[in-house]
């Protein structure tokens, strides 16, 4: 009873050996397993052995199978770990795709801002509120920007002449104004409405 349980462990020691063996390196495998097989030989037909040579043949090829069984099973846990990892990234890399394809659709699909409307045609910067004029200088500016040629030209020059007409209103506010950063899209109204307009912050009247 001894001995055969004695066997069962040399048994499950190949199996477990044998089954960590797709882990391991082949420099450390093939030498482990020859170390291992040898102890076992030796242990089997050691003096005073429970069962003598008899049963020899019928032990070692006990031993064999299960070492046999557990690189069998260790080569299929191996296959199956690097099967579900493979499949991991490859839903991890459809899943991004279809990320990058949504956001590229809905940022497609997004209208664009409405280009602020010039000011209308034949209207005379000088008959606008001061008000107003602010407002035409920082819209034109967005014009600027999206606009090529000969409509981009006439942007240019409608803001040259918003430009002038400011300094004309308040040239001491309009001074205030460049001396603290003035931008291209910037609201030069609070340096204008002051009461010391030199030019008048009250539009013209025909």
């Amino acid at each position: 009873m001894f001995a055969r349980l004695e066997w069962c462990l040399v048994c499950t020691c190949a199996f477990v050996l044998c089954a960590l063996g797709s882990a391991l390196p082949a420099w450390l495998f093939f030498p482990a397993l020859a170390v291992a097989g040898g102890a076992v030989l030796v242990w089997a037909i050691r003096p005073g052995s429970a069962a003598g040579r008899a049963g020899l043949r019928t032990r070692l090829t006990t031993a064999a199978a299960a070492g046999t069984a557990g690189f069998v099973l260790g080569e299929v846990l191996h296959l199956a770990v690097a099967v579900v990892v493979a499949i991991g990234l490859a839903l991890g890399l459809a899943l991004g795709l279809a990320l990058s394809g949504w956001a590229l659709r809905r940022t497609a699909a997004e209208p664009a801002p409405p280009v602020p409307p010039p000011a209308e045609p034949g209207a005379p910067v000088e008959t606008l509120a001061l008000e107003e004029l602010c407002r035409l200088w920082q819209r034109s500016y967005l014009q600027l920007l999206r606009t090529h040629g000969d409509a981009h030209a006439s942007v240019v020059t409608a803001r040259r002449g918003y430009l002038d007409e400011l300094e004309r209103r308040n040239p001491a506010g309009f001074a205030r104004w460049l001396d603290n950063g003035a931008r291209p899209s910037s609201d030069p109204f609070r340096y204008l409405r002051s009461a010391d307009a030199g030019g008048g912050t009250r539009p013209r009247t025909p």
